[in-house]
């Protein structure tokens, strides 16, 4: 029997894993966990080797789960409980989003014999895998410790499953996007380094052009702060502050650190957090002068439907372009959320800038929580 990762049997079910596997790890790799990825990919639809599963797909018979058989079958293969408990919630979840515990435990328990439906099926080398080890940052700590430390590895450990699913849901998609003739096509954008030379090149044609016409006081000023921007960026990543009045050239000095600084760091985007839409509005409007609108991409509310394009719409599913401009609501729930269509575009944080601009409007009774996201994103995400 042939097996088919879809209804319309346009892409064969083996095709469809080792595409979600080799994007999964690749995505993964980014905070070193490229084996837990591939792991994912995996074993993510070992429930559709089912007949039973092929027939409601391609036969409309009865509806069967299939997600929930690589969680249990990760359940049977591993004694790690810990480490086994990744693997089930992002697999089982995969459709889903992540479930708590409880729920999590009634889906495994009864599908022992939808596995032993699966296997029978599924090829020898694909079912045979080791449990990967913790990343080196995630190993832990000794249960003698004191429990501050312990709190902070469970943070540590739930932040990580997180971006781990977020792997898994967006190269699945991602496949399954190839599949469909009539999906758009996803766009491609100019680099990180093209980016920064063509901002680099629009700020100094201002300041040469202000030179030569009404050179004043305020413009030897944001000079200061363009070139104070442009020293900082040439160091090793971590935590800056930019403090300027407002007319200081923020914007564009603040993004020119930002390119100059992912550039150096070999970094792959850059995310600024705003806390109004109507900053965001201004703010994008500056970058697209620079850019090109179609190379700024905008997440939020506040878009008009009727002129959100569809290189916006594909880009803000997964952040996949070199600059997003989103609100402090969107970045920072997203960070705690358990839904799939927020969840996605986690793993592309990583390995980014983030510019946290009027940080000030931050509330103060949830610092706690997006200082800690923060620290996780800065130690671990790069």
């Amino acid at each position: 029997m042939d097996f088919y990762a879809d209804g319309n049997k346009s892409q064969k079910l083996i095709t469809h894993i080792d595409g979600v596997r080799n994007n999964a790890s690749l995505f993964s790799k980014e905070f070193g966990s490229e084996d837990w990825g591939a792991l994912l990919g995996d074993w993510h639809d070992l429930g559709k080797f089912m007949e039973a599963f092929q027939r409601y797909m391609l036969e409309d018979e009865q509806r069967i789960e299939h997600a929930v058989v690589g969680g249990r079958y990760a359940t049977d293969q591993f004694n790690d409980r810990l480490r086994r408990l990744v693997l089930q919630l992002s697999i089982t979840c995969h459709h889903t989003g992540l479930q708590n515990s409880e729920a999590l435990r009634k889906r495994l328990v009864n599908a022992a014999q939808l596995v032993r439906d699966a296997i029978k099926n599924a090829p020898n080398d694909l079912l045979d895998r080791k449990l990967p080890e913790w990343p080196e940052w995630l190993i832990p700590p000794d249960v003698t410790v004191e429990e501050k430390e312990i709190n902070e590895w469970k943070r540590s450990l739930e932040f990580w499953i997180r971006m781990l699913h977020s792997c898994l849901i967006d190269a699945d998609w991602l496949d399954a996007e190839k599949r469909d003739s009539d999906a758009p096509k996803r766009p491609n954008f100019p680099s990180i380094d093209e980016l920064r030379d063509e901002l680099d090149g629009y700020i100094d044609a201002k300041v040469s052009d202000a030179k030569r016409n009404n050179w004043t006081p305020v413009n030897a000023q944001r000079k200061d702060v363009l070139d104070a921007c442009r020293a900082s960026a040439i160091t090793n990543t971590g935590y800056f502050s930019l403090t300027v009045p407002t007319g200081g050239g923020k914007t564009l000095s603040g993004m020119s650190f930002a390119l100059n600084h992912a550039v150096e760091n070999k970094m792959k985007r850059v995310i600024v957090v705003i806390p109004y839409t109507s900053i965001i509005e201004q703010n994008a409007s500056v970058y697209a002068e620079v850019f090109g609108r179609e190379n700024v991409i905008e997440h939020h509310s506040n878009i008009d439907p009727e002129k959100d394009t569809e290189r916006n719409q594909l880009a803000s599913d997964n952040w996949d372009a070199p600059i997003i401009v989103t609100t402090n609501v969107q970045f920072f729930e997203s960070l705690y959320a358990n839904k799939n269509s927020r969840l996605r575009k986690l793993h592309n944080i990583s390995r980014s800038v983030i510019i946290l601009d009027e940080v000030q409007s931050l509330p103060p009774e949830l610092l706690y929580p997006i200082l800690d996201a923060i620290r996780e994103l800065r130690e671990h995400y790069g």
